[in-house]
């Protein structure tokens, strides 16, 4: 287990900082609907100010720009994954940001193919594999997902992972055409 994973009332209360931040954006969308109930809104206002107090402040009184105060890489370093966190973010950021080495290109009719598709579906799948593992961490605690809701997730998520195998084991690469 990872120096975050370790301590229980820490791991308690960084649930409470990553959802008063969800708390603090996502509503602001939501209640800019005019069209919202005001029940809904109702909701909404008690669920900011039950969550606000967790809310971590800069110097000038303004909350943090992410939950934890923290990078991603000085979470990975916390957790000692930065070997995983490297290999993986260096993969997603290469296809994110369009690096040559990113690129993923290949040959098609003996013509380098430059620009096609080939980048998003790793990057969904491999996206939403983080985004899954995080959810079903802060779920365990909060209990806010059902958990057939959470199986039919791993079960999708899975599936798309392994058709990506299937699919990219037969596709060419830039060396081939």
């Amino acid at each position: 287990m990872g120096y975050l994973d370790s301590e229980v009332p820490e791991r308690e209360n960084r649930g409470r900082e990553y959802l008063a931040y969800f708390f603090h954006l996502v509503p602001k969308g939501i209640l800019a609907n005019p069209s919202l109930p005001p029940q809904e809104r109702k909701q909404w206002q008690q669920l900011y100010d039950q969550n606000k107090r967790w809310l971590k402040f800069s110097k000038s009184g303004n909350p943090l720009s992410n939950w934890s105060g923290l990078r991603v890489a000085d979470l990975a370093r916390k957790l000692s994954m930065m070997q995983t966190y490297n290999e993986d973010y260096g993969f997603l950021s290469n296809m994110a940001h369009g690096s040559s080495a990113g690129s993923l290109l290949r040959m098609r009719d003996g013509k380098l193919q430059i620009t096609d598709d080939t980048a998003a579906t790793p990057i969904l799948v491999y996206g939403t594999r983080y985004m899954l593992a995080a959810t079903e961490v802060w779920n365990a605690h909060f209990k806010l997902i059902e958990e057939l809701k959470m199986a039919e997730f791993r079960k999708r998520c899975q599936e798309a992972a392994d058709e990506l195998k299937r699919t990219s084991s037969t596709r060419p690469t830039g060396h081939t055409s």
